[in-house]
This record gives structure tokens, sequence and C-alpha cells, in this order.
């Protein structure tokens, strides 16, 4: 793992949501997901109860079907009016321009969900 000089407030101030620039093509090695898990495992958790487990998908038609249930379920939240994040007024010209940018990027991915190279799916 190669690690940057990033202070913790550096990190947590730097990192944007990165949907829509995804690389649907490229596979992703198992050691790299791995890494992910055991990163998110460091998380906290309710009375230090590690109990999660995960299932990674890789099998293409697996992953089609469950991005397909997921835009089906998208569809459904973005008709919520108040709900949906696209819909929420955040009370400013340029607070509801970047809520725009949020919800788009939202959007492609519950579209695309599916064309991912490998789901990982957090179990309880």
């Amino acid at each position: 793992m190669t690690l940057l000089p990033l202070t913790p407030d550096q990190l947590l101030s730097t990192t944007r949501a990165v949907r829509k620039r995804l690389d649907f093509d490229r596979s992703v090695p198992d050691e790299l997901i791995r890494e992910c898990v055991d990163l998110a495992m460091q998380s906290p958790s309710g009375s230090n109860n590690m109990t999660m487990q995960f299932v990674v998908v890789r099998d293409a038609a697996k992953r089609a079907a469950i991005g397909e249930i997921y835009r089906q379920c998208y569809g459904i939240y973005s008709q919520l009016d108040g709900v949906y994040i696209g819909s929420i007024d955040k009370g400013g010209e340029a607070a509801n321009a970047q809520q725009q940018r949020s919800t788009t990027s939202a959007d492609f991915l519950g579209d695309r969900m599916g064309d991912a190279p490998a789901l990982v799916i957090a179990c309880t």
C-alpha cells in the first residue's frame, strides 16, 4: 500500500465523490479489494461488535442483476419529493448548484451500478 503524506484533516477535507470517474472496464485485483475491506473494518462499530461479513460479486450476470435491482430501487427513491437528494432546496444558489452536481453523480451511479467490475456487499 502506498501511503501519502497527508494529515487527517487533509485526508478528510480533500476526498470527494468520484462516481463519474469510475473505470467500469478496468478489473480490480482481489488483493486491493481485501485491502479496502480491511481498512473499512477499522471504522468504529457499536460495542466493538465486528460481525460484518462481505460478499464480493464478480460474475457479470449477477452484477447486472444486482445493478438492475439497485436501479429500480433508486428510481423509486428518486420520486420521493423532500427525501431524494435532487428535490431538497439547500437554501442558496451555490448550495443548490452543488446539490445538483451531487444529484447527477448519484443518478449516474444508480444507472451504472451493475457495470462495476466487482461489487462488495456488506452483510450483518
